[in-house]
């Protein structure tokens, strides 16, 4: 009987999720989805940042709330990693709360000029390690209210296998970029001068450079806080997306 009421129980989440998204507005809906990376020898992932998609094939704002409403749901595209990589990834990102175990949830970001974006609202964090290969659509118990023109986000406080990046099995343009919740204070420059860049120095292995990013990163979690997005990532995509039903 026990496990009868939990199917139930889970059915019942998974309809009420499916209910929310036919009525509301698909943010981050685009024309090419293209396969988030992993198992192969390119798997990379998204890890310890809460980041937004800032354009899509040229196209901004797919994040960007063009009328006040509610997000009701989000839901993320993950790929399938092998046990070596969820092991080595979830390693270096465990938490006390979750273990080694992929996370997710959404922020909602307000501008605060230079740069810089406010946490206004966030969902509760949730662990994804049963949906690896799956497109789950995830129902907000509270819905967050957002206003126009404010970001909906993506955290992960641990690691997260929804990230599409450019391979050779993968074409994805440098039209396609994001904005991570680093600064190029995490990454700085190398000793020998050069451009700044958010991306690993120059005198880190190529097999410590997961590690570098993982401790050279963090999530915006406080409501309230203020945080410089100041790296931007081209010719890749973070693979989520929000459901916003407008007020009346």
């Amino acid at each position: 009987m026990r496990a009868v009421a939990a199917a139930a129980a889970v059915l019942a989440l998974v309809v009420a999720a499916s209910a929310f998204a036919a009525r509301a507005d698909k943010l981050g809906k685009t024309k090419r989805t293209p396969q988030p990376n992993c198992p192969g020898a390119d798997c990379e992932v998204n890890g310890q940042v809460t980041g937004f998609q800032r354009s899509v094939d040229g196209e901004k704002g797919l994040f960007r709330a063009r009328q006040n409403g509610r997000i009701v749901a989000w839901g993320v595209d993950l790929s399938k990693p092998s046990k070596e990589q969820r092991d080595f990834f979830g390693e270096l990102s465990k938490t006390n709360a979750f273990g080694e175990k992929p996370t997710a949830g959404i922020s909602i970001l307000s501008r605060a000029g230079n740069g810089r974006y406010r946490l206004v609202r966030k969902s509760p964090i949730v662990a994804m390690n049963n949906y690896y290969g799956e497109s789950p659509i995830i129902s907000l118990r509270d819905p967050l209210r957002i206003e126009k023109g404010q970001v909906v986000a993506l955290t992960t406080i641990s690691w997260l296998p929804n990230f599409a990046s450019n391979t050779r099995d993968r074409k994805i343009s440098r039209e396609n970029a994001w904005l991570g919740s680093r600064t190029h204070k995490d990454f700085p420059r190398p000793s020998g001068g050069g451009k700044k860049a958010c991306a690993i120095p120059p005198n880190v292995p190529g097999d410590r450079a997961a590690e570098y990013f993982f401790k050279h990163s963090s999530p915006q979690k406080k409501v309230g806080s203020e945080r410089k997005y100041g790296c931007e990532y081209n010719r890749a995509r973070l693979m989520y997306y929000a459901y916003l039903v407008p007020n009346n």
